[in-house]
């Protein structure tokens, strides 16, 4: 199901939320109406949460069915709620203190930031499950906040050339379409939270857009 709305006030809703096709993970403070919304939409168990002791969510997890790595400034009790929630979870030190733009993935693989070192591609690598190819989207170092995917499809950056749709086509076994989101936003992993059952996108969000998002991420078959 599709659902548009905001969280908050605020159309970013990739930014706050981090969805795979097991879980949903959501700011701590998020209204039941909205929690509802999620429900509704994605057909998971939703985790009310704070990563650091933040709202941003979506901007510092990223995650599959496998696992969720998170930023450093994570507190040992959240790391504790993932893991009563069975996530494998991966802290990924150092340079990185948005996960959540950094790692781009889903069940089958994962895209990342050119500018991880070797030591975070094993730790992606062995939480997450999948195999790890470094690579930008739309020239975007942070690939998860230009492109969006699900286990089913994915959508990039309008830019994204035909190198970076080949590499995501490769890695996460799925068909990449580019478009937009929010009224023109190429960055559409910070706008929709989404999995293989459905997506909350911004209420900006145009139908031609809709339309776009809805056959790049697999809703059609």
């Amino acid at each position: 199901m599709l659902i548009q709305t905001q969280f908050q006030g605020r159309e970013s809703l990739g930014v706050y939320a981090r969805a795979s096709d097991t879980a949903c993970l959501v700011p701590a403070l998020l209204g039941d109406d909205d929690r509802g919304r999620v429900e509704d939409a994605l057909e998971v168990s939703v985790v009310p949460i704070t990563i650091g002791g933040t709202s941003i969510v979506g901007a510092l997890t990223a995650m599959n069915s496998s696992g969720v790595l998170v930023a450093d400034i994570v507190h040992e009790h959240e790391v504790d709620r993932l893991e009563q929630e069975g996530l494998n979870v991966g802290i990924l030190e150092g340079v990185v203190n948005a996960a959540g733009n950094a790692v781009l993935c889903n069940d089958q693989g994962a895209v990342v930031d050119p500018r991880l070192s070797e030591e975070l591609l094993s730790v992606i690598e062995e939480t997450l499950g999948v195999d790890v190819e470094i690579g930008t989207i739309g020239g975007v170092r942070t690939p998860a906040t230009s492109a969006l995917t699900t286990n089913k499809g994915a959508l990039l950056h309008p830019k994204a050339t035909e190198a970076e749709i080949a590499t995501v086509e490769a890695v996460l076994e799925v068909e990449a379409m580019p478009g937009t989101v929010n009224h023109g936003s190429p960055y559409v992993g910070s706008g929709v939270v989404a999995n293989g059952e459905g997506a909350l996108i911004g209420t900006a969000t145009t139908g031609p857009e809709l339309n776009r998002l809805e056959e790049a991420l697999g809703y059609l078959d």
